[in-house]
């Protein structure tokens, strides 16, 4: 009767010692998991805000057309900037950055412009004929993770160069 009590508790041991061992293996398992997508999520947003003032800069350096001829309109606007991180060979994140103006009188074609708005100067008085006279624009940052598990954020913002 003792030995057969033995067995039972000492299989019963090993049953409890082995379910603690393969709940600790999976904690451990999903702790790694999360900090690498927590990384990876790190990782997009500063990527976001890295491209965000990559475009600006590139809006500022950009030259832009004279609305006012022909020629100029609609043609030679900075609408679309696509990168890779860290390089094109090897790509871990995709960046796509779409840039839509605020200024109808820049000369953009429509489908990267924000419809015509009444703007208001600083006192809260309507623009005389909508005329803005910056090249305010909407960034649109899309960053994309190429490895599973597939991380995409977005940030808008609104930036005046």
């Amino acid at each position: 009767m003792k030995r057969g009590f033995s067995l039972i508790a000492a299989i019963f041991f090993i049953i409890l010692v082995a379910t603690t061992a393969i709940t600790a293996l999976s904690i451990a398992a999903m702790t790694a998991r999360d900090v690498n997508n927590i990384r990876s999520k790190e990782q997009a947003l500063l990527l976001a805000q890295s491209a965000t003032e990559f475009a600006v800069m590139a809006m500022q350096a950009h030259n832009y057309p004279n609305p006012a001829s022909p020629a100029g309109a609609g043609t030679n606007c900075l609408e679309t900037i696509n990168l890779t991180y860290p390089n094109a060979n090897n790509p871990e994140y995709n960046i796509a950055i779409s840039i839509y103006y605020l200024d109808p009188n820049l000369g953009c074609t429509a489908a990267n412009m924000i419809g015509a708005r009444a703007f208001l100067d600083s006192s809260g008085n309507p623009v005389p004929n909508n005329v803005v006279t910056t090249h305010m624009a909407l960034v649109d940052v899309t960053v994309t993770s190429t490895d599973l598990p597939r991380i995409t954020y977005n940030r808008r913002t609104l930036q005046k160069p």
